[in-house]
C-alpha cells in the first residue's frame, strides 16, 4: 500500500507538470518496471522528459529503499527543437531533483549505439515510429538487453501501424520473449533464452486481444461501450507486470 501511494503521488505530479503523451496507466507500468528492475534503463525518445522523469524517480525510490541502483540513459536527438537543445528536458529533470539518475544523450539511436557495451535491464523504445526506424531501434538495442530484462514499445496498440508490425514480428511472435502483454498504448515483454509452448500460446492470445483493441479504435461505437470493454480486456489478458 505504501508503494502504491508513493507511485500514485509521483505519477500525478509528473503528468500534471510535464508535457508528453503518456497515460496514467502507462506511467504506472513504467514506474513499476523501473522500480523492480532498477538497473540500466535505456530510453529511446525522451521529448521533454515525461517518461524520463517517471523512470528516474522509480530508480531513485528503489535506491532509497536499498533495492538497487541504476540510471536512465535518455537518448534523443531533440530534432523537434529549433536549436536541437535539450533545455526543456534538462529543466524537467532538475525540477524533479533526479539529475543523479539520468544521463542525457543528445544523439540519434544509431549514433548513441556506436561503442555501447553495457547490458540493459529495461529497454524503453519511444523514438521514430516509422516501421523501418522502430525495427532498427529494436535490432540495435535488443542484443544488449539482459535475459530477464524487460522491453517496452510505446504507441504499439493504436495510431502507428509500423510500430504495431514490429512488436507483432519481434515480440509477440518471438521465441525470445515471455509474459508479453499490453497496457493502453504500450506493449511489453520479458526476455528469455527460449520461451515454452505455453508462453507462446499466451503471447499469441494477448496478440489477438491487442489486435481486437486496435480494431475497436477504428470502429464507431458508443463511448460507454468502449469504456466498459477496457477493464474486461485487462481481465482477459493473461500477461501482467
Amino acid at each position: 500500500m505504501v508503494y502504491f501511494n508513493i507511485m500514485s503521488s509521483i505519477i500525478n505530479e509528473v503528468l500534471n507538470t510535464t508535457s508528453g503523451w503518456l497515460s496514467k496507466k502507462e506511467a504506472e507500468l513504467l514506474y513499476t518496471i523501473a522500480y523492480k528492475k532498477a538497473g540500466n534503463i535505456v530510453e529511446i525518445g525522451s521529448y521533454k522528459g515525461r517518461s524520463t522523469v517517471i523512470l528516474a524517480w522509480a530508480i531513485m525510490d528503489a535506491d532509497k529503499t536499498l533495492i538497487a541502483q541504476g540510471k536512465v540513459y535518455a537518448i534523443d536527438p531533440q530534432f523537434f527543437t529549433k536549436d536541437f537543445s535539450s533545455k526543456a528536458l534538462k529543466e524537467n529533470i532538475v525540477k524533479h531533483g533526479i539529475e543523479k539518475y539520468v544521463n542525457i544523450i543528445i544523439k540519434t539511436s544509431e549514433e548513441a549505439h556506436k561503442g555501447w557495451t553495457d547490458s540493459i535491464d529495461f529497454l524503453w523504445i519511444d523514438g521514430d515510429h516509422a516501421e523501418e526506424m522502430a525495427e532498427k531501434d529494436f535490432l540495435l538495442w535488443e542484443p544488449h538487453l539482459k535475459i530477464g530484462g524487460v522491453i517496452a514499445f510505446h504507441d504499439a496498440t493504436f495510431n502507428f501501424p509500423g510500430v504495431r508490425k514490429v512488436v507483432g514480428r519481434y515480440i509477440f511472435k518471438s521465441k525470445r520473449f515471455k509474459n508479453v502483454g499490453f497496457v493502453d498504448n504500450i506493449v511489453f515483454g520479458i526476455k528469455c533464452e527460449n520461451n515454452t509452448m505455453n508462453d507462446r500460446i499466451a503471447n499469441l492470445y494477448n496478440f489477438f486481444l491487442k489486435n481486437l483493441v486496435t480494431l475497436t479504435a477504428f470502429i464507431k461505437l458508443p463511448r460507454f461501450i468502449k469504456e466498459f470493454a477496457k477493464p474486461v480486456v485487462r481481465f482477459m489478458a493473461k500477461s501482467k507486470y
